[in-house]
């Protein structure tokens, strides 16, 4: 209801000379659930309709805080009808007051603090840079274990949480950051209650790790090789990333299964032992040859050793090139 028309109302009841008495009675206890309240919902209101109708919408005050109460008296009550024009003199205007003291209380919904923490998760997440080899668990605890809201319907939303993203983007070392949570209710009202928590960021890791149990010596096959998310306290820069560092290799020391490979571990597997007899390709340009011959060197994949050609005292630098075989180029 506007002033313009409450004032043109008002005026029309100051012309009524013979209006018939109002009373307006007070409720003891008066609970609203809107940011202001009127007086249709503090009392009650008899006699004159006309007047009635206009006093029942003018806007008496701000409603009260959520777990709070705010009491009001006739007198408050009397100086908001002045203010909205409307006389409080029994000359001109025959107002009755019935109560002395109304307890206005505001209706608000309680929300517990995990609906809350879940809604921010949900949040949070979508903002959280993961990648395939790297992702973000978010935890939190917040100083209330419940909060109470004007509205069934909320929103919750944290202060600032923009300035943790680029942070998130450089560490890769747990951090945890005080917040400051706005929870607000989605009745169009500016009303709003703080709550404040401690948010926690844990990184993990994706390793490579042991499906299988390995005793010292064995050699690693892609079987034995899996992928686990690993804590940061289990990750090192130094852990190998790609299997084709580890397969083919020799355990140093034995291994339990879903532990985590890490370098160190395991060494290059000889394809070719000192002594042993090898097979020798030969490469001259377009040209290739086969013969045999013996190491005296032990090699791994892709090292050069010295062996000897069959027959012939010479040695000549080889490459090898898988289990007992090595390449020459002439």
């Amino acid at each position: 209801m506007t002033r313009n028309f409450l004032f043109f109302a008002c005026f029309f009841l100051s012309l009524s000379a013979l209006a018939e008495g109002v009373q307006i009675r007070l409720f003891q206890n008066a609970h609203v659930a809107t940011e202001r309240y009127i007086f249709s919902q503090i009392s009650t209101c008899s006699g004159d309709e006309a007047i009635c109708n206009v006093v029942r919408t003018i806007d008496v005050a701000a409603s009260p805080q959520p777990g709070t109460i705010k009491y009001l008296n006739i007198n408050e009550l009397k100086q908001v009808l002045q203010e909205e024009g409307m006389g409080v003199d029994p000359k001109s205007a025959p107002f009755e007051f019935v109560g002395t003291v109304v307890a206005i209380e505001r209706i608000s919904y309680m929300i517990e603090s995990e609906a809350i923490k879940q809604k921010i998760e949900d949040q949070i997440s979508e903002w959280i840079p993961n990648s395939a080899l790297q992702r973000w668990n978010v935890s939190m605890s917040l100083n209330s274990k419940s909060v109470s809201v004007t509205s069934e319907e909320w929103v919750a939303k944290v202060v600032g949480f923009e300035q943790f993203r680029s942070e998130l983007l450089r560490s890769r070392t747990p951090f945890v950051r005080r917040i400051q949570i706005r929870i607000s209710p989605l009745t169009g009202e500016s009303s709003g209650i703080n709550v404040w928590g401690t948010i926690r960021f844990t990184p993990e890791f994706k390793l490579l790790s042991f499906a299988n149990g390995l005793e010292k010596g064995a050699i690693i096959s892609d079987a034995d090789i899996t992928e686990s998310w690993v804590g940061f306290a289990q990750y090192m820069e130094g852990a190998p990333r790609d299997r084709s560092a580890v397969v083919g290799k020799r355990m140093k020391v034995a291994a339990r299964p879903s532990a985590i490979v890490r370098f160190g571990i395991f060494e290059e597997q000889p394809l070719v032992n000192r002594g042993d007899d090898v097979q020798i390709r030969l490469l001259d340009g377009s040209i290739e040859m086969e013969s045999r011959g013996k190491s005296f060197q032990t090699g791994t994949l892709g090292q050069t050793i010295d062996v000897e050609l069959e027959g012939t005292k010479k040695k000549v630098r080889s490459k090898v090139v898988a289990q007992g075989k090595v390449e020459v180029s002439l």
